[in-house]
């Protein structure tokens, strides 16, 4: 489009963003800093009555959401005394964080020599991806995702909240002492830990605790027990897992509310012989 100055002069200014990678976009260069900031290099070539410009000029930017109407993003940015020479020129804009998030921007561009009055060139000018890229910088959480390979923190996912993506670190594992009797239909007493992630298991009284609600796998391995072992919850049979007087055992998964309480009770006398090989754990999946 035309533009018509003082004295006639015509002026069309043909500008372009461009990243910092090493590449250039017919004359223009672009310049990086070392630290990465929300302004960006906006460079480009202006023309005076048909020739390439040479001297000072004043710009004035201001960016908006649309080609042609739209809502303006951030303050205008005023640039006087730019040097232009052979027609080249750059400046820096920094419309402030936010203000390129993924969406389509214009730049409303207007033009003069300096301190003199300014023109407003036409059409808009879009700006193509270049400070568009740094919605990726500040993208510390994503908006949206279909598919992700790995994720370091997540608000929300189909309509779990954080603490159900939680991984659970619940377990425990523990056998019997050398000197360890118990009577008949007691609650067995695995009185040596082997380890107790979360703390729930107590050696003192033979029962875990479930901190949470969830599954959990419970196992039991059996040596010369002498009776039927069977697993218990909150005091009641809930399933055998051992049974004789030789090597036996078994697992059983379980869904557990918050407080529940699991033990071994045993369905006669258990001997000391063997007793490092009897043993109870268990184990939070989710």
């Amino acid at each position: 489009m035309r533009v018509v100055l003082k004295k006639n002069r015509l002026i069309c200014a043909v500008l372009l963003a461009v990243l910092c990678a090493g590449f250039s976009v017919l004359s223009a260069r672009a310049y990086c800093q070392s630290a990465v900031t929300t302004a960006f290099t906006y460079q480009g070539t202006l023309k005076d009555a048909g020739a390439p410009a040479d001297g000072s000029y004043d710009f004035s930017f201001a960016l908006y959401d649309d080609a042609t109407a739209g809502a303006q993003i951030g303050s205008t940015l005023n640039e006087t005394g730019v040097a232009v020479v052979d027609g080249l020129f750059a400046v820096s804009l920094d419309f402030g964080a936010g203000a390129f998030d993924g969406d389509a921007r214009w730049l409303e561009i207007s033009v003069g020599p300096n301190g003199g009055s300014l023109t407003l060139l036409s059409p808009r000018r879009e700006i193509h991806p270049a400070p568009q890229a740094r919605f990726s910088v500040e993208a510390d959480y994503a908006t949206t995702s279909t598919y992700a390979m790995t994720a370091g923190d997540a608000d929300t996912l189909d309509g779990l909240d954080s603490t159900d993506l939680q991984e659970p670190h619940v377990s425990f594992a523990a056998h019997l002492g050398a000197d360890w009797f118990a009577g008949a239909s007691q609650t067995v007493v695995f009185d040596v830990e082997e380890h107790d992630h979360g703390g729930n298991y107590n050696h003192l009284t033979g029962e875990f605790t479930a901190p949470t609600d969830g599954v959990y796998l419970f196992s039991l391995s059996a040596y010369n027990m002498n009776g039927a072992g069977f697993l218990q919850v909150n005091g009641t049979d809930w399933t055998l897992l051992a049974f004789g007087d030789s090597v036996g055992g078994g697992s059983r998964l379980l869904n557990l509310a918050a407080g529940d309480v699991v033990s071994i009770r045993n369905s006669n006398v258990l001997p000391g012989t063997s007793f490092n090989y009897t043993s109870f754990s268990g184990v939070q999946l989710y």
